[in-house]
């Protein structure tokens, strides 16, 4: 192999390295399940089963085992905390989350295309994991390019200036205790 085809290798072990031990990952983990169960119950596609069947081995052994479903609890119960840690630091460049949809949207085009010129019955199994590796990648990358836009979005909104806390002052929404506080608060932003 050549340097340049190490170095694109090695950029892909980083990028699943730091999507899996992403703050996000369990948020991830947790709706690309639900997703696989949609994909293969709802719309009748078994190649994309296999999340969902491990979904469904987990909670099967969750109901058996006291540790396992304490365990499982705590992972879902912590998805929304860990997300919004995750979001709170998530750094977005316009650019990177314009990058971000439009690799998603490959990948879920390549993976769609995949789907509809190989047959379930050939190679079912070998299958089974190529559509749930496409099936991560995908989901992966639209959940990373919706919670950039959030923060892009979050980021760019304005702040309230005087005129937006006259408005909110003379329609009684004011979230202040205050004329006077609302004016030393627009000051001190200054």
């Amino acid at each position: 192999m050549s340097n340049g085809a190490n170095d694109g290798m090695a950029q892909v072990v980083v990028t699943l390295f730091q999507v899996i031990f992403s703050a996000l990952f369990p948020l991830i983990a947790i709706s690309l399940c639900a997703v696989s169960y949609i994909l293969a119950h709802g719309f009748h596609l078994p190649q994309f089963a296999l999340w969902a069947a491990l979904a469904g081995w987990i909670v099967a052994y969750a109901r058996i085992h006291l540790w396992a479903m304490l365990a499982l609890i705590a992972f879902v119960i912590a998805a929304v905390p860990l997300a919004l840690i995750g979001f709170r630091e998530y750094a977005a460049r316009t650019s990177g989350v314009i990058g971000m949809w439009v690799s998603a949207a490959i990948y879920a085009g390549g993976t769609v295309w995949l789907a509809s010129v190989w047959p379930p019955s050939v190679y079912p199994v070998i299958q089974g994991y190529v559509f749930a590796f496409l099936l991560f990648v995908s989901w992966g990358g639209a959940f990373e390019a919706a919670i950039g836009t959030a923060k892009i979005i979050a980021q760019n909104r304005p702040q309230p200036g005087p005129e937006v806390v006259m408005a909110q002052k003379a329609h009684g929404d004011a979230q202040v205790a205050g004329e006077d506080e609302a004016i030393s608060l627009l000051g001190s932003k200054k």
